[in-house]
């Protein structure tokens, strides 16, 4: 069960303890103030990318179907940009069990204008993370198309996993302690126009890359 301080649903908790009922359960109270579910912010900035304005409009929902779930969608547009940006954002009820947790994520992103250091550049996709998997796991994937430049009119199209297992945390003699983490993460850019062909094609249409880390702490 997710913190119920952490869980953003509340301004304030003043008190957490579990409590019998008649048939003889245990419930949990929780004395606390809601905080407001709703919030918007907008504003404009100049973006370190193009050295332009940009405005931006943020919306969030803390509380979206009564049970902890968050909705954040972020809109942005630059003075010469082609398209706005935005950023849609799901999350699970911050109170759901662990291993249910999860967040959808879809993007679109513009990344300079045109006629400006090649062209505009953008980025758009899909992404679900779970971030508690299994105990001490966390998983994620996405698939992404993304346009390096508007004069070449090239697009690469891109999947990705990744996996983080720990930290698990033991104790030495001596009062010491030592942790170990790891990373894995996997992908391939693909060949949209091979794949098509299907059969042996759709394996010559994957460029596979990984990369794994670990990481011990004594």
């Amino acid at each position: 069960m997710g913190s119920a301080s952490d869980s953003r649903l509340f301004s304030r908790v003043w008190s957490v303890s579990p409590a019998r009922t008649s048939d003889g359960t245990v419930q949990l109270r929780v004395v606390a103030s809601e905080a407001p579910a709703r919030n918007l912010e907008y504003g404009i900035s100049r973006s370190l990318y193009n050295d332009l304005w940009e405005g931006e409009v943020d919306f969030s929902h803390c509380n979206l179907f009564g049970g902890g779930e968050r909705l954040n969608l972020m809109v942005r547009r630059g003075t010469k940009e082609p398209q706005p940006s935005f950023n849609f954002k799901f999350t699970s009820s911050a109170l759901s069990p662990d291993h249910g947790a999860y967040d959808i994520e879809a993007f679109n992103e513009y990344i300079g204008v045109t006629g400006h250091e090649g062209g505009a550049s953008s980025r758009r996709g899909v992404t679900i993370r779970f971030p508690r998997l299994f105990t001490s796991t966390a998983a994620s994937a996405s698939i992404e198309k993304t346009l390096a430049g508007a004069r070449t009119g090239e697009h690469d199209r891109l999947a990705h996993a990744s996996f983080d297992i720990g930290p698990f945390r033991h104790r030495l003699p001596a009062n010491g302690r030592s942790s170990f983490q790891g990373t894995a993460d996997i992908g391939s850019k693909l060949d949209v126009a091979k794949m098509k062909k299907g059969g042996k094609h759709i394996v010559d249409g994957m460029t596979p890359y990984s990369s794994y880390t670990a990481t011990t702490r004594q």
